[in-house]
């Protein structure tokens, strides 16, 4: 099974809202007594592959949730996390020249997005021509998602349509579908695409119905998963919402988290990034940093690792010659390799955006860059040999 890499740049998402009424009219409903709705979301993502046998270009994932109230605080904050380093492109501080003078990424393409409910609307039941709860739940959550999101206003369908008029129906359609998406041709499924349908059947156990029409509104209405090169590329990696500290953008703003651009005379070091950037990669690092503080995470099998690899570079002698060799050469001659890797993976609709330029620079790191990343690493040099010798098996 391909290794569940994290989700990188959000491409396309789809909200489904359900209202307690509607809960409890299907009998499925069991919402928290403070909650007024449970939203279901679908999140389409690209990923970073592991090694060229690993097909998965791109990450499918699912959340559900409750609301308190049409504030919807949880999908702010999910979305927060979901839009990630793609809330910064632009910004001097994240896209800037790195030290290799490399020009800045070309623009993302804009995140599609979806709003659609289990429930028809139409006037109030007061007869006073007012929108009826639902409606207002709906436009609010639009209102929401297109201020979150730098793609516009989203796509709102009340209701589904066909063939997600019904659970049974929509389940249907996304086994189908989820089948072309996640494990392409028969012929050439390694079993990662049957992992990865198996995971899926798994994660949406408990509520099946509204999961089933949030990814079919995807995979049905998203037309870059109409491209021939989606099939088989992607994996599905179950969402936790609870897996990091809840931030929106107004508690961000409130501690300054973030600085404003440069451009608006803004002050690196008037915020908690700017305090702590001290990267040396640059870009990546700067990216990995904001991400890291957009959302914390709250899992110990995540923190504990990052606590001893700091631990071990700053107190362990062999760990301070490590950083010490990373700082000073390993890292700072490494160029962008997540925007390299992005342009020969190639955009939307399949097609590559590499030049003899990034031909030349992927030569480089090949060459140059990663056996010394693994000499700082491992000063031993125990990596090297085993860097070669699968560069001589690889090429036999």
């Amino acid at each position: 099974m391909s290794s569940a890499a994290a989700p990188g740049k959000l491409l396309s998402v789809s909200v489904f809202l359900s209202t307690r009424r509607h809960l409890r009219s299907v009998g499925g409903g069991s919402a928290p007594s403070h909650s007024r709705y449970q939203l279901t979301v679908a999140a389409r993502s690209s990923r970073l592959r592991s090694c060229l046998q690993d097909k998965s270009k791109y990450v499918l994932s699912t959340y559900q949730f409750y609301e308190q109230d049409d504030r919807f605080g949880n999908l702010d904050a999910l979305l927060t996390f979901l839009v990630g380093e793609r809330d910064s492109e632009g910004d001097d501080y994240f896209d800037g020249e790195d030290a290799g003078g490399s020009a800045p990424s070309p623009p993302s393409p804009a995140i599609v997005a979806f709003v659609t409910c289990a429930e028809c609307y139409g006037k109030s039941a007061a007869g006073d021509g007012r929108p009826d709860a639902v409606k207002r739940a709906v436009e609010r959550l639009a209102s929401l998602v297109e201020s979150r999101l730098p793609g516009g206003a989203p796509h709102v369908a009340v209701p589904a349509g066909t063939p997600l008029q019904d659970d049974a129906s929509a389940e249907q359609y996304v086994d189908r579908e989820l089948r072309r998406v996640l494990c392409g041709p028969s012929d050439e499924d390694d079993g990662a695409g049957v992992d990865f349908i198996l995971a899926y059947r798994g994660a949406v156990a408990d509520d099946a119905g509204a999961v089933h029409r949030a990814t079919g509104v995807l995979l049905r209405d998203d037309p870059s998963l109409q491209a021939g090169d989606c099939d088989g590329a992607h994996a599905y990696v179950p969402g936790r919402l609870g897996s990091h500290l809840q931030l929106d953008r107004t508690a961000a703003a409130a501690i300054n988290l973030f600085p404003p651009p440069l451009r608006d005379g803004g002050n690196a070091h008037g915020s908690v990034f700017g305090v702590l950037d001290r990267t040396v990669s640059k870009k990546m690092g700067r990216r990995t940093l904001g991400r890291w503080l957009r959302q914390p995470s709250v899992d110990l099998g995540v923190i504990v690792p990052r606590l001893d690899a700091v631990q071990y570079l700053l107190e362990d002698p062999e760990g301070t010659a490590v950083a010490e060799a990373l700082r000073d050469h390993a890292l700072r001659a490494l160029p962008d390799i997540e925007a390299l890797a992005g342009r020969f993976a190639g955009n939307a609709s399949g097609k590559r955006r590499c030049t003899l330029k990034h031909l030349y620079e992927a030569y480089l790191l090949a060459s140059q860059g990663l056996p010394n990343l693994v000499d700082a690493l491992d000063p031993a040099g125990a990596g090297r040999e085993a860097l070669e010798a699968e560069r001589a098996g690889g090429a036999a």
